[in-house]
């Protein structure tokens, strides 16, 4: 199956293969997703994902990650977001 990387939009419910195809998450990443709480919801013989449901899921359970190359250096003497002084590598 072809990836095409999509937004996920919270008022839309995703035939499985369509969200596994806008968010690039294979079969293994998807059971796995299962098994920890993402409700999959299924009519007839078809399975859906809610975006809602999807986005509910990533916040509780994703991480966020902050790269040191796109982090900002400050001016002297001010604080950057929450008091962290941000640097540039390079």
């Amino acid at each position: 199956m072809l990836s095409t990387l999509q937004p996920v939009e919270a008022d839309v419910a995703y035939p499985l293969p369509l969200f596994m195809s806008i968010t690039g998450q294979g079969r293994n990443a998807l059971a796995q997703a299962r098994r920890d709480g993402l409700t999959i919801r299924k009519r007839g013989n078809r399975k859906y994902v809610l975006g809602s449901d999807w986005i509910e899921f990533l916040q509780s359970h994703g991480t966020v990650e902050e790269h040191a190359s796109k982090q900002k250096k400050t001016p002297a003497g001010s604080q950057g977001r929450q008091g962290v002084e941000y640097t540039i590598n390079g």
